[in-house]
């Protein structure tokens, strides 16, 4: 069975590229969206579940070049929330295939320590069998320490149900009085995202089922992003400085308004305060989905215990009925 951190050696022509390219500006996050994995089957007259498992391992190699590379963020898109939609019979696959995987990863643990991968589920795993859900918190918590590699899977993850999730947490703070409406701001938003505000991607790669992806058009790409790194830095750095600002100017007005209800003596100390209860809500936000997740193995420890009490007094019973039978005869 494939798994996450199976090796994959370079060919000679390929080391001097990555070589070459290190030389440059590696991006530190690239996201790939895998698609086209069923358009690749019916081009090869192959059923959908094994042009699944072929994109599963090319998946796997491609973590591997990203290692080689240099680069220390990968977001996979593997399987949206609308994917619930198609024929039940593929479904199962995709769940059965994420389910054999994700045990597979957890065996590996000793892999993961070795590469230090930090994983990370984007989603609404309420969505995925309880099973599922467990395999998920245990890899979650139990590599949440690790900062060398992160790999972000989305799994049951939709953009809108994201956004959607981030405003019912940022409300929660608001209800819980840790923040104000008005302390809902850009960064207030992204640190709510599943992402808890870390870097974005640099590089989006989309497959298609066209072409098989290979390692040089990953080169490809990051050829392309090394060319036009300084302006992308440039619209970047003119983008947040525009929401800065725009987010000063509405503080001042805030300011204005509260000051005489509050009883700030300063624009400073206003800002500080609001810095305050924002960083408080962040760790609201963290503790909660951390939470969660230990809610998650509590309920299964809970129900693998009693289990083996029930397992354990049918164990007793059927002893005791076979003394019973013993004494009689």
């Amino acid at each position: 069975m494939t798994t996450l951190f199976q090796k994959h050696e370079r060919t000679w022509l390929e080391r001097i590229v990555i070589r070459i390219l290190k030389q440059g500006v590696i991006p530190k996050h690239i996201a790939f969206i895998m698609d086209g994995n069923r358009r690749f089957a019916e081009k090869l007259n192959i059923k959908k579940m094994i042009g699944h498992s072929k994109g599963f391992a090319k998946l796997t190699e491609t973590l591997s070049w990203c290692r080689d590379l240099g680069i220390t963020q990968a977001t996979l898109y593997t399987f949206s929330i609308e994917n619930f939609k198609r024929p039940k019979e593929e479904v199962d696959y995709l769940m059965d295939l994420f389910r054999i995987q994700t045990k597979k990863v957890i065996e590996e643990m000793s892999k993961i320590k070795q590469h230090e991968t930090c994983i990370r589920i984007y989603g609404n795993i309420h969505l995925l069998p309880i099973d599922i859900q467990q395999n998920i918190a245990r890899l979650v918590i139990e590599t949440a320490k690790f900062d060398k590699f992160y790999l972000n899977i989305c799994f049951a993850y939709t953009a809108r149900e994201e956004i959607n999730n981030a405003f019912i947490d940022l409300q929660q703070c608001v209800e819980n009085h840790i923040i104000e409406p008005s302390d809902i701001n850009h960064t207030t938003i992204t640190n709510a995202m599943y992402s808890l505000g870390l870097n974005d991607p640099d590089i989006l790669i989309r497959t298609s089922g066209e072409m098989q992806f290979t390692i040089w058009h990953l080169f490809a790409a990051i050829i392309n992003h090394q060319y036009e790194y300084r302006s992308i830095k440039k619209s970047r750095e003119n983008y947040f400085q525009l929401l800065q600002k725009e987010d000063d100017e509405f503080c001042r007005k805030i300011y204005h308004s509260h000051s005489s209800n509050y009883h700030y003596n300063s624009f400073e100390e206003f800002i500080a305060k609001r810095e305050s209860k924002i960083k408080e809500c962040n760790e609201f936000i963290r503790n909660k989905r951390i939470e969660h997740l230990y809610s998650i193995l509590s309920a299964a420890d809970m129900n693998s215990n009693s289990n083996n009490n029930n397992n354990h007094s049918n164990d007793k019973t059927t002893a005791t009925t076979t003394t019973t039978r013993q004494l009689k005869n």
